[in-house]
């Protein structure tokens, strides 16, 4: 991917990037690692050095690639760079993982489908997983309040419905004695 983008600079394997390497090459090469304006790792480097004048050498590059497998984008069935999904179809397979997930299907499985109905437009597998999750860690947090709220609103009432015995009366009261007659 990087080769292609840098086919008309010379030899691949001896070129270094310096400080006169042109800011078009620079700012594709950000893109192609798919780092965003504020990012880190080998695009913040490569600003950093940019500006001390140093080289950053292409196996740096490699390194980070394989490092960081997820960062790369990858190429769709045209042959372009694959983009992010946009936002509504990213809610529409959110909404897909969250009954997929309630049906008991496996990561795995959630992408190979998703993939096969929003082709190009998939999220990534580890969003995927990220996704379910979040669903799993929500769906127990709920769970474990919905669960604590009810026993103790159940004590509450039952607390209010306790039975007592009144030494004004023979009977038994619930609740409020409201007395009003003698």
């Amino acid at each position: 991917m990087l080769a292609e983008i840098l086919t008309g600079f010379g030899s691949i394997s001896s070129l270094c990037f310096n400080y006169y390497v042109g800011r078009p090459l620079y700012a594709q090469l950000y893109r192609t690692l798919g780092l965003g304006a504020g990012g880190y790792g080998i695009g913040y480097g490569i600003e950093y050095l940019y500006a001390r004048r140093k080289h950053v050498h292409l196996h740096a590059i490699e390194h980070y690639k394989s490092m960081f497998p997820d960062r790369v984008p990858q190429k769709n069935s045209q042959g372009k760079f694959k983009m992010t999904a946009p936002v509504e179809l990213r809610q529409k397979q959110r909404a897909v993982i969250e009954f997929l997930v309630a049906e008991g299907e496996t990561p795995m499985n959630i992408h190979r489908r998703l993939t096969n109905v929003f082709e190009d437009n998939t999220v990534d597998y580890s969003n995927v997983c990220r996704w379910i999750r979040r669903l799993k860690d929500e769906k127990m947090g709920t769970m474990s309040v919905a669960s604590s709220f009810c026993k103790t609103m159940l004590d509450h009432t039952q607390a209010s419905r306790q039975e007592r015995q009144s030494p004004h009366s023979g009977g038994q009261l619930y609740g409020i004695l409201h007395t009003n007659q003698i």
